[in-house]
């Protein structure tokens, strides 16, 4: 009678274990991928700027950017890139891939799109671009279609520039 009720037992936990829902490698590897930063800058960039003028907002305006912004900054907007999401016109692929007008100097020819997508951060380190105030300063990405990776290229800032035009932003 024992070996009846195990038996039964056993049989009865094997057909609810086997019912159960699980999930497909392949939704898993959706669900867990996440954005690399390839090139990643290893120290703060400096951009041309004059702290406290933009706009009267003193919170919103660096003159220099930690690398674990950029490195944010460049993974939520890749990965935003991927999901096809945006933040008003954020991020956004440039209009002028090959860069032949050369508003981007020192923009390198790549072989996949590029992207861009605003450097925020209130003093606290938090990315706070929300679609209300892009800023001057841009982060720049190379990124091949769903792709799991995206190449940094550098920062570009608007201030200071002729309209429509980056100047480029350098390693502090």
């Amino acid at each position: 009678m024992k070996f009846q009720v195990v038996t039964a037992a056993l049989s009865l936990l094997a057909s609810v274990s086997y019912a159960l829902p699980t999930t497909s490698p392949a939704v898993t590897e959706i669900f867990a991928r996440d954005i690399t930063a390839t090139h990643a800058p290893s120290t703060s960039w400096k951009c041309p700027a004059k702290k406290g003028t933009y706009r009267n907002d003193t919170d919103f305006l660096k003159d220099e950017f930690q690398a674990a912004i950029i490195i944010d900054s460049i993974k939520k907007a890749a990965k935003m890139t991927n999901d096809g999401d945006k933040i008003k016109y954020y991020p956004s692929p440039i209009s002028d891939p090959n860069n032949s007008e050369a508003s981007i100097p020192g923009l390198p020819t790549t072989t996949n799109p590029v992207h861009h997508f605003p450097i925020l951060y209130r003093p606290s380190g938090a990315i706070v671009y929300d679609g209300t105030n892009a800023g001057d300063v841009r982060v720049f990405w190379e990124q091949a279609k769903d792709a799991s990776t995206a190449k940094f290229l550098g920062a570009w800032t608007h201030h200071g520039a002729a309209t429509g035009r980056y100047q480029k932003c350098t390693p502090a």
